[in-house]
């Protein structure tokens, strides 16, 4: 699969539930030197677009909160 489809994974309940899964994983594999192969890159390009993330996650999560009869606004 080409990079550039592999945000078409989210898309598919079955692939997205596999991506879920593998987080702790991909946070806590490290190099044969100690480092992490992941967790730090990870982090450091999440708070380089930290609002970009934070609208993502708050519409993904506001989406289980409705589906679960709460209103999103409210944690807000």
């Amino acid at each position: 699969m080409k990079d550039g489809e592999l945000a078409s994974l989210f898309e598919i309940n079955e692939a997205r539930q596999l991506i879920h899964i593998t987080y702790g994983h991909i946070l806590s594999r490290k190099n044969t030197d100690g480092s992490f192969s992941y967790k730090d890159r990870l982090y450091k390009l999440l708070r380089e677009h930290e609002d970009q993330y934070r609208n993502a996650l708050t519409k993904h999560i506001g989406r289980h909160l409705e589906l679960l009869g709460l209103n999103p606004l409210i944690l807000r």
